[in-house]
């Protein structure tokens, strides 16, 4: 029913007038724009892109955009076709995307009389199939999918989603073999491989790093022509209706800084930025209090290693005369860098050593 519509733009305005909420449904003049340039098929219907990154603000429907253009590639592009989402966890992916590619498709006549959803696919009346894996999964060698979505690909940060990235490259053998990939901005030294995505597709004008070009004069996508990868990475509040302004002096007011940024400006936030902030510190702080003089009361050890990115420190407490409360004795703290990372025999063992020879140092 679908298969001569090439356009996801008006594929979307054609099937899907209404959202996963069952509310109507039409795309935002800038969301048109993004999918203008970002689906620019040339005349042997070929994308100039592999890897497609559509990164703003919390709440800019960024799934329900992701899950659209599911549907319109599920219908129109070279069926049957393999289409596989894939979240942090198979709980995510199921919840988010593959419940909003649901919802779409109950609310919208036409699309639901093409689809039989079940709990874990969605099967097509032209053979494709939508199907769902989790970051951890490991067993997709040998997929010869035509698009696959990612949720927010800032959580993907251990060993084995890596590897499922890796492994769920383009296939060489379609015209089209493309992943799409709807998130906001993680925490650099952790979110590595949205990092290094990041700053292979963006210009200088977003990081100083960045490899790509820009494409647009008003919007901030990118482009890097080598590695075949776009990227819309807005910071821009207010472009969707819902985002008032007090909504955002709320938000402001109650979510650390590192949170704000990243949620609220889709800016990277640093380990530093998202701990504890001087507001919530300074209230805990008695200016009186010094640390208790020696005796030889038993004092407890405790050590929170940072060998690059983080502090390590070293604490010494014990009970004070009544038992009820932790008194402080002593504390050290040692602040390596990426560049000088901490050398433990000569910092913090050297340290425990020392401590280890007074008696009074009862456990560790």
């Amino acid at each position: 029913m679908t298969t001569s519509i090439v356009s996801p733009i008006t594929f979307i305005d054609r099937m899907v007038t209404h959202s996963e909420l069952g509310k109507d449904f039409a795309l935002m003049d800038h969301q048109r724009e993004i999918l203008r340039l970002a689906f620019a098929f040339n005349a042997n219907g070929r994308l100039p892109w592999d890897t497609i990154i559509y990164s703003c603000i919390k709440k800019s429907g960024k799934t329900t955009l992701n899950a659209g253009l599911t549907l319109w590639w599920a219908f129109t592009q070279g069926p049957p076709n393999e289409i596989i989402l894939v979240a942090n966890d198979l709980e995510q992916v199921l919840g988010r995307t593959f419940s909003t590619i649901e919802n779409l498709v109950r609310y919208n006549p036409e699309l639901q009389r093409e689809a039989e959803v079940q709990s874990k696919a969605i099967y097509l009346s032209n053979g494709t199939v939508i199907t769902t894996i989790s970051g951890d999964y490991s067993g997709a060698a040998g997929s010869n999918h035509g698009f696959v979505s990612y949720n927010e690909l800032r959580g993907y940060t251990s060993e084995s989603s890596i590897r499922l990235f890796e492994e769920l490259t383009s296939v060489g053998t379609s015209k089209n073999s493309i992943r799409f990939i709807s998130t906001y901005a993680g925490f650099e030294n952790e979110s590595q491989l949205l990092w290094d995505l990041y700053k292979q597709v963006v210009g200088k004008d977003e990081h100083p790093e960045g490899q790509g070009e820009r494409l647009h004069p008003d919007l901030p996508i990118y482009a890097n022509r080598e590695s075949r990868a776009l990227a819309y990475w807005d910071h821009e509040q207010g472009r969707m209706p819902w985002q008032d302004r007090e909504y955002y002096i709320t938000q402001k007011k109650t979510l650390r800084p590192g949170a704000y940024i990243r949620l609220h400006e889709n800016r990277w936030a640093t380990a530093e930025q998202v701990f504890i902030t001087p507001e919530l510190w300074d209230p805990c702080i008695d200016p009186s209090h010094h640390p208790a003089p020696m005796s030889r009361d038993a004092v407890f050890i405790g050590v929170d290693l940072g060998i690059k990115h983080d502090n390590a420190a070293r604490v010494a407490v014990k009970w004070d005369e009544d038992g009820e409360k932790l008194i402080l004795v002593s504390h050290k703290i040692w602040k390596p860098t990426p560049a000088e990372p901490l050398n433990l025999e000569e910092t913090i063992e050297t340290d425990l050593r020392a401590l280890a020879i007074r008696p009074r140092y009862r456990k560790f």
